[in-house]
């Protein structure tokens, strides 16, 4: 579907990290693809709100930064939802086979089971198409977002299911997503090359990684061991290098007057939230986002507001946020991220197949 980034333009961020496997960061930084001889500004230059002597506030000598993990993680846990009802005449099948079966879910629907009972789209394949000998967690390829629709690929059998795990780590597969995003979002098309981490200040959630949120990280990280008996063995995740393809389709007015841009995006790393957090930190989030949008739990503009040295006029302010959030009411409409077209080499036959749902929005 894509034939590369061969015209990038107006804008694109890169960040310079020294390894491929972003053991250290030393010189993140942004700039323009088309910038004239512009400055280069590193992240690691900005201010920060953290130094390299770091003296936490304590209460009942607990360090604040314990407290506010446990409160971010209770507060998450707390809020997660348990997911729509479904039955088994809400499943859409697009393609099935004695190996493999490719459905479409619906927003607000779990693909795999999680802290509730009400079902998920795997617990409706295993109960419809399972045997005795594939326990649920055998079928589980990938998965989707509970907010997040479109695509998603079982398989039927454990050794199936292998196969396809190994499609996904060689990245034979290709996956592409279709989103809303607010504002107009400046024509082209674009490559981000943005490394991720677990988010220490609000956890579960993912950010940006910068010098900065890599200290804060550490620092979190070691007050929690001081002062946790079950985490004092917990090691210190490096950041992930993520990258993600993005394609202007076309612009459009929400209700005539809100600007908005509906987007095609690869992701050619499959992080947790990658889609969702490189949409934020660019400063234009996907329309009803609950997490990375404006007022989510998670760090606003993907942990790097402070950082972004692209800020044409094109980029929605808070206001505009404010007025898309009041007209699209996400409480009532679904998160505008769909997964649209999946491609694989059937793990039988080896034949190409691939499959395109167009979104609902």
């Amino acid at each position: 579907m894509w034939e590369g980034c061969s015209k990038i333009e107006d804008m694109c961020l890169f960040w310079d990290v020294p390894t491929a496997d972003c053991d250290s960061i030393v010189n993140i930084s942004l700039r323009p693809v088309h910038s004239s001889g512009g400055e280069s500004v590193s992240a690691a230059s900005m201010p920060s709100s953290s130094s390299n002597e770091i003296t936490p506030a304590t209460i009942n000598d607990t360090p604040e930064s314990v407290l506010q993990f446990e409160r971010a993680l209770r507060k998450a846990e707390h809020a997660k939802k348990a997911g729509k009802d479904l039955s088994a005449s809400d499943l859409k099948i697009i393609y099935k086979d004695d190996h493999i079966i490719v459905v479409t879910k619906p927003p607000g629907v779990l693909t795999v089971p999680g802290l509730h009972s009400r079902a998920s789209i795997l617990t409706l394949i295993h109960d419809l198409f399972g045997n005795s000998n594939t326990s649920m967690d055998r079928m589980i390829v990938h998965r989707l977002d509970m907010d997040t629709s479109g695509l998603v690929l079982f398989g039927l059998n454990a050794q199936i299911t292998k196969a396809l795990h190994a499609q996904f780590r060689d990245r034979i597969v290709q996956k592409e997503y279709e989103c809303l995003v607010v504002g107009h979002f400046p024509a082209g098309e674009y490559l981000l090359d943005i490394p991720l981490q677990r988010d220490h200040q609000h956890p579960p959630f993912m950010r940006v990684s910068t010098p900065a949120s890599e200290q804060e990280a550490g620092a979190v990280l070691r007050d929690l061991q001081a002062h946790s008996e079950k985490r004092k063995n917990w090691k210190h995740p490096q950041p992930k290098p993520s990258r993600t393809r993005i394609r202007v389709i076309e612009h459009g007015l929400f209700h005539d007057k809100l600007p908005y841009t509906r987007l095609r995006l690869e992701p050619i790393t499959g992080r947790t939230h990658q889609l969702r957090v490189h949409c934020a930190a660019l400063g234009f989030p996907i329309v009803g986002d609950p997490t990375y949008g404006l007022y989510g739990e998670a760090a606003s503009g993907g942990g790097i507001d402070g950082l972004l040295v692209w800020n044409g006029p094109e980029r929605p302010d808070v206001v505009l946020q404010q007025e898309f959030l009041k007209e699209y009411r996400p409480n009532d409409n679904p998160m505008c991220l769909h997964a649209a077209f999946l491609q694989i080499q059937h793990p039988i036959t080896g034949e190409s197949m691939s499959w395109n749902v167009p979104p609902d929005f």
